[in-house]
């Protein structure tokens, strides 16, 4: 699937919105300094931000947009290391309520109870709070072998009562023979 825009960040941009073929917009946002290398990921040639970043980087307002994406994202997580490093080294106390709420509301209290847990060590308060509209959970997330993997098993549960409700009945669901 190809993004609606993607966003380069660098201190010459001017945030100017680029308009591409079908609909896509490249974004040049203007920012002061360049993340730190610990907070990205190399492939293909391209410095991306690794998953913890992303999810640390994103307004809360990404969870109501784009669920399933937020929720791929924190299922490719193997530990809590990295984004508690950047929640502790930014004071992201706010972040961490509603991410460790999203990872509680998606199967991973281990999770969510270690980011409450070193926030408040730390001495942050830290009020869990879902950055998800309702419904907007699909399902207990698992490891996927690949995150297509569980996008796919994610896309299929947000759209999975849609596609149902346009079959028609049969005599073995419907209850009448």
């Amino acid at each position: 699937m190809i993004p609606d825009q993607l966003v380069v960040h660098s201190p010459k941009a001017m945030n100017n919105d680029i308009k591409l073929l079908f609909g896509t917009t490249l974004y040049d946002l203007k920012v002061g300094e360049m993340p730190a290398t610990a907070t990205l990921t190399v492939r293909d040639g391209l410095r991306l931000f690794s998953p913890a970043a992303a999810l640390v980087g994103v307004p809360e307002s990404f969870f109501q947009l784009f669920p399933v994406e937020a929720q791929v994202v924190m299922a490719s997580l193997a530990d809590a290391s990295d984004l508690l490093r950047l929640l502790l080294n930014g004071g992201h106390s706010a972040k961490a309520g509603y991410l460790a709420k999203a990872f509680r509301q998606t199967g991973r209290g281990d999770f969510a109870d270690e980011i409450v847990r070193a926030m408040k060590g730390a001495g942050y308060d830290v009020r869990e709070s879902s950055p998800f509209e309702a419904g907007h959970i699909f399902g207990k997330a698992r490891r996927p072998a690949a995150p297509i993997v569980g996008r796919i098993e994610m896309l299929w549960e947000s759209m999975r009562g849609k596609v149902i409700a346009v079959f028609p009945q049969t005599a073995g669901t419907s209850g009448k023979q």
